[in-house]
C-alpha cells in the first residue's frame, strides 16, 4: 500500500519510477533501432521458373484461343467434313497440354486401328459413324484422261537443226582498212538446206599452205555473244573479222609471217571452212593477238 506522498500517485512526467532521463534513453534506442538499414529477403527458391512457366501458359493459351477464332471464321466461310475441326483442336490441346503450364493431365491416348483388338469388323471412329459429307479424293494425274505419251511426242513439233557447214556457204561481203586494222564482214548463207539454228562467235585463224596449217594465234572474242538465229532456206548472218597490222608491233619480237586463207569454224561445230584471202598478214611469235571477232548477227 502506498502512502499520499508516493510520487507514482502524483500527475505528469514525475509519475514514471525512472524518471524523464530513462524515457529519452528509451526514445533514442527506438530511433536507432528504426534507423538501422534493412537487408532484402532473397526471393523463395523456384519463384523466377514458376514465372517464366506461368508466361508460356498465357503465351499458349493466346495461340490456342487465336486458332480456334480462325478456325470459326474459316468455318462460316468454307464448308468442312465433320469432325475436321475437332481434330485439329484436339490436336492443339493434346499439344499445349490441358493444365496450360505443362503440369496438367496428360491428353487421352487414342489407339490406332492397327492396334485395335481384332473382333471381326474394323473399328469406326465417331467421325465416321456420325453423319457428313463424305471427301472424294482428287484424281491423280494418271487418272486424268489423256493422249498417251508416245502420241505427245508424235504430235510435237519438230525440233530446228543446228546449222552446219554442209548446210551453209561462207563469202566474203567487205573489206576495209580503218585505225591501224583490216575488217573482213563475213557471211554465212543457208542457200538450198532446211532451216537451222545457230548462236555464239564463230572460232577463225589465220592459214597457208595446202593442209590448212595455223598461222599465229586463233582470234579472240570482241562484243556480246548475241542472241540464237534461225536461218531459213535464202537467209544469212555476219559477222567481222579484225586484223590488226603487224607495222604496230616491234617487227623482232612480232615476227610477221604471211596466210593465204581464214579458217572458220560455226559456233559448237568441230568441222571448218576455208575461205582464200589476199594479203594477210599477222604476228607469228607466241602472246601476239590480232586476231578479233564478233558474233553473229542476222544480215
Amino acid at each position: 500500500m502506498t502512502s499520499p506522498e508516493d510520487p507514482r500517485d502524483l500527475p505528469g512526467p514525475d509519475r514514471s519510477p525512472l524518471g524523464p532521463g530513462a524515457e529519452q534513453e528509451e526514445s533514442a534506442g527506438i530511433r536507432a533501432a528504426f534507423a538501422r538499414p534493412s537487408t532484402p529477403l532473397p526471393p523463395p527458391p523456384g519463384a523466377f521458373a514458376r514465372i517464366r512457366r506461368r508466361a508460356a501458359a498465357r503465351r499458349r493459351r493466346r495461340v490456342l484461343t487465336v486458332a480456334v477464332v480462325a478456325c470459326g471464321a474459316a468455318l462460316a466461310t468454307v464448308t468442312v467434313p465433320a469432325g475436321f475441326l475437332t481434330d485439329r483442336l484436339g490436336t492443339l490441346s493434346d499439344h499445349f497440354g490441358s493444365g496450360g503450364d505443362g503440369t496438367g493431365p496428360p491428353a487421352e491416348h487414342v489407339v490406332p486401328a492397327s492396334d485395335a483388338p481384332a473382333t471381326g469388323r474394323s473399328p469406326q471412329s465417331p467421325r465416321e459413324s456420325s453423319a457428313g459429307p463424305t471427301r472424294t479424293p482428287a484424281p491423280r494425274p494418271s487418272d486424268i484422261s489423256g493422249p498417251p505419251e508416245a502420241e505427245a511426242t508424235e504430235t510435237a513439233a519438230p525440233k530446228t537443226p543446228k546449222c552446219s557447214g554442209a548446210l551453209l556457204t561462207l563469202s566474203r561481203q567487205r573489206s576495209e582498212q580503218a585505225a591501224g586494222s583490216r575488217y573482213l564482214t563475213l557471211r554465212l548463207v543457208n542457200t538450198d538446206g532446211p532451216a537451222c539454228t545457230t548462236r555464239g562467235f564463230p572460232g577463225v585463224s589465220l592459214a597457208k599452205g595446202p593442209d590448212g596449217a595455223r598461222v599465229g594465234s586463233p582470234a579472240e572474242r570482241s562484243g556480246g555473244p548475241g542472241g540464237r538465229i534461225t536461218l531459213a532456206r535464202g537467209e544469212a548472218a555476219s559477222f567481222v573479222v579484225q586484223l590488226a597490222d603487224t607495222g604496230n608491233y616491234e617487227k623482232e619480237r612480232c615476227r610477221p609471217g604471211g596466210a593465204e586463207s581464214l579458217r572458220v569454224y560455226l559456233p559448237g561445230r568441230r568441222e571448218s571452212v576455208l575461205l582464200d584471202v589476199d594479203g594477210l598478214r599477222t604476228c607469228t611469235a607466241k602472246g601476239y593477238r590480232t586476231l578479233h571477232v564478233t558474233a553473229l548477227t542476222r544480215s
